[in-house]
């Protein structure tokens, strides 16, 4: 489970913050891989030592969501599929890095793993998930594939504004964008 904010009251490392995840899953002989092919899947591989407050929010984030990896870094395990609970996982972070993190995750889903992510973006949801559970008001607004249930119509009475849908060139993905007044 990655949650929206992670609070550490002590001065670990990016790698220290990575092997939590790791004994988490019940230890590992092969810790150090783990940890060292999750921080590359978040983009932390040059990030071995920094202590997590001495880094900028999306970097900590991204420490975080390196933490999660390592702790089901194996999608599918003898008791079945393994699943991520995302919280808002690409809220602070810059375009590289959330399309970095959607990858990670989708990654995980297709081999065989469940993805559950909570996501204010629709051009991200758009992109990376197969269904869209739409919540407004604490109440379904739409379920259902992510093609089908993504719309302008759907997304202006979700997000209370107008909302505008285009297409990208030569491709079946859809963009979407606010109105100007």
């Amino acid at each position: 489970m990655l949650p929206q904010n992670t609070s550490v009251p002590f001065p670990f490392t990016v790698c220290e913050i990575v092997r939590l995840g790791v004994v988490a899953a019940g230890g590992s002989v092969n810790a150090n891989v783990i940890t060292q092919r999750c921080r590359r899947l978040a983009g932390l591989e040059r990030y071995a030592g920094p202590l997590i407050h001495e880094m900028s929010g999306g970097e900590q984030q991204r420490a975080h969501m390196t933490r999660v990896l390592a702790q089901v870094h194996q999608p599918v395990g003898s008791d079945g599929p393994r699943w991520l609970f995302l919280d808002e996982p690409v809220s602070s972070l810059d375009l590289k890095h959330q399309i970095g993190i959607m990858c990670a995750a989708k990654d995980f889903a297709t081999k065989g793993g469940g993805v559950i992510a909570v996501l204010h973006d629709p051009n991200l949801a758009a992109a990376f998930a197969n269904r869209i559970h739409a919540i407004a008001g604490g109440r379904t607004s739409a379920f259902g594939p992510a093609p089908e249930t993504l719309d302008a119509q759907m997304l202006s009475v979700l997000y209370e504004t107008r909302i505008l849908e285009t297409s990208g060139a030569g491709t079946d993905q859809k963009y979407f964008h606010t109105a100007t007044v």
